[in-house]
């Protein structure tokens, strides 16, 4: 994150207009950046799938969960020019996965301390 604090980062804008917003990097942004196999070149559908919870007095929710890899539906290798390896991918996910700080933790809690992304 300190490397790149001073460099701004395509976002989401808050209109429908199409328009790019360039805005400072979040943490966020970053962690989904590293996890998303799409930067090491490959096609991935199933990462995640919905939930549905009752909860006791029978309000229905759903919720996203992400998959481990080896759960994924389709992963197609080479699908396109990536900006890392495969195999960086993978050791940047094992380091991601160490440096979780408070595995119980919310999301947002965890700190994402290093990888080398590229």
């Amino acid at each position: 994150m300190k490397a790149f604090r001073d460099s701004r980062f395509p976002t989401h804008g808050q209109s429908w207009t199409g328009e790019v917003e360039w805005m400072r990097l979040r943490q966020s942004q970053a962690r989904a950046i590293l996890r998303n196999p799409t930067y090491a070149g490959a096609y991935v559908s199933g990462r995640y799938k919905s939930e549905r919870t009752i909860d006791a007095d029978g309000n229905i929710s759903t919720r996203s969960v992400e998959l481990p890899p080896d759960r994924w539906e389709v992963v197609i290798h080479d699908h396109h020019r990536g900006y890392i390896s495969w195999d960086r991918f993978n050791a940047n996910q094992r380091q991601l996965a160490a440096n979780r700080s408070q595995r119980g933790a919310g999301r947002l809690a965890r700190a994402v301390r290093c990888c080398k992304a590229w």
